[in-house]
């Protein structure tokens, strides 16, 4: 019989794989759809590199389905953890937003908590500092 961790740690897994797939064939309205239903996908790292599927969704250039994320996300209680998950390379989908140099995707982020701006990655470098160059 399986403990309790041990079916936590299983139903992540069946989440993270099932998050994954919807967000590589690009299902952004079933990714929404699929946080709603599973608030404790939120902070689910899919890649390798660490990336959440917002992350992914801000790199696809979802601007939309960014926004819908972002308004989920900013209903929950965690939000400033979720919105501050930071990728192998210390990047937060804030920092990928500004990087890309979208103006709509790097407000939506940065009005659920103005501070995401100062977030450093691994080259020391803030969304900020992104945008601006």
């Amino acid at each position: 019989m399986a403990s309790t961790i041990e079916q936590i740690n299983l139903d992540m897994e069946i989440i993270k794989k099932d998050l994954f797939k919807l967000a590589m064939k690009g299902e952004w309205d079933n990714v929404v759809e699929f946080y709603k239903k599973n608030p404790m996908a939120l902070k689910v790292k899919l890649t390798r590199s660490g990336d959440t599927a917002l992350h992914i969704a801000v790199s696809d250039g979802q601007e939309d389905k960014v926004q819908e994320l972002v308004e989920y996300i900013s209903s929950q209680p965690e939000r400033k953890a979720v919105l501050e998950i930071k990728n192998e390379q210390g990047s937060t989908p804030l920092h990928i937003a500004a990087s890309m140099g979208s103006v709509a995707m790097c407000e939506c982020i940065a009005q659920v908590d103005k501070s995401l701006v100062g977030a450093r990655n691994n080259d020391n470098e803030t969304p900020f500092f992104l945008a601006a160059l």
